[in-house]
């Protein structure tokens, strides 16, 4: 059977770890794609870009590809939205996000003036 994934605030918590204490955990994306089952439809549903201090680390330091992407790769993500921290550090930083990952951007309110993201307001999938 098919299962549907849908993330949502993972605020760059991406390792099963616990930034302030070093504390191993039983979360984070990359701990949660390992039980993603094949055949399974995988969406995020934003705020991603901001919120761990891996997150400040990977904007501040100019990192690429984004390690959000890499996780978001490993999960086998089909399609993906921004939430409103996802707009915390800038349009380049989207740019690069929409770019390295290639999939549907899932925006019915978002408008682009300069045709980059090319937002859909809605994807049909089949599972």
């Amino acid at each position: 059977m098919a299962k549907l994934f849908y993330f949502s605030d993972i605020h760059c918590y991406l390792f099963p770890t616990n930034y302030i204490n070093a504390d191993d955990t039983h979360t984070g994306l990359f701990e949660i794609a390992k039980k993603i089952e094949p055949d399974s439809l995988v969406l995020d549903g934003g705020d991603n870009l901001q919120g761990s201090l891996l997150a400040r680390h990977v904007i501040l330091n100019k990192i690429r590809p984004l390690p959000q992407a890499l996780a978001f790769k490993a999960a086998k993500l089909a399609g993906f939205t921004l939430g409103n921290h996802d707009f915390n550090y800038g349009r380049e930083v989207i740019e690069d996000l929409a770019s390295e990952l290639n999939l549907p951007l899932l925006n019915a309110n978002l408008k682009d003036d300069l045709n980059r993201l090319k937002p859909k307001q809605y994807q049909v999938y089949t599972m």
